[in-house]
C-alpha cells in the first residue's frame, strides 16, 4: 500500500514538472512602439484592441517602431436550424486584417487572422446578448495576443 502511495505521488510530481508553458509567454522581447495605428471595421472588437494596444504607444525606448493599420470584420453566421426554421446554433467569426511596417525595414507585411465560436441560441435575449459580449471580447484578446505575437517574432 505504501509504495503504490509513493508512485502516485512520484507520478504526479513528474507530471507536474513537465516543463509545459504557451507559446506565447515564451516571448520575452516585447520592446516595441506603435507609432502610428489605424483601425476600421466593427467598432467593438476595434475599441478592445485599441484598449490593449494603447499600452504600447509612446514606448520612445524601443528597439522596434511599427505603424500599424488593422481592418476588422465581425460576423453572426446561423449555422443549424430547427424544423420550424428557427435559428439554434451559431457561428461567430471575427476576421482581421493586420498590415504592418517596421521603420527600419520599410517594408509592409500583411497578415490575416480569423477566430470562430460556435454557440447554441439561448431562450433569454439578455443573456444571449451577455454571452455574445463575453465571446466577442474573448475572441478580440485572442487578436490582440496574435498581433502581438506577430509583431514581436519579426
Amino acid at each position: 500500500m505504501y509504495k503504490k502511495i509513493c508512485v502516485i505521488i512520484l507520478f504526479l510530481l513528474c507530471l507536474q514538472n513537465c516543463g509545459y508553458s504557451p507559446m506565447i509567454t515564451k516571448i520575452e522581447n516585447k520592446n516595441f512602439n506603435i507609432t502610428n495605428l489605424d483601425l476600421e471595421g466593427d467598432q467593438k472588437i476595434n475599441n478592445f484592441i485599441k484598449r490593449e494596444l494603447n499600452k504600447y504607444v509612446g514606448n520612445n525606448e524601443a528597439n522596434k517602431n511599427f505603424e500599424i493599420n488593422i481592418i476588422t470584420n465581425y460576423k453572426k453566421v446561423s449555422l443549424v436550424k430547427d424544423a420550424k426554421g428557427n435559428t439554434t446554433d451559431f457561428k461567430l467569426e471575427a476576421n482581421l486584417i493586420l498590415s504592418f511596417i517596421e521603420k527600419k525595414e520599410n517594408q509592409e507585411k500583411i497578415v490575416n487572422l480569423i477566430e470562430n465560436f460556435t454557440i447554441k441560441k439561448n431562450d433569454n435575449n439578455y443573456d444571449q446578448n451577455d454571452y455574445e459580449r463575453a465571446i466577442i471580447n474573448n475572441m478580440a484578446q485572442a487578436l490582440v495576443n496574435k498581433i502581438i505575437f506577430h509583431l514581436t517574432k519579426n
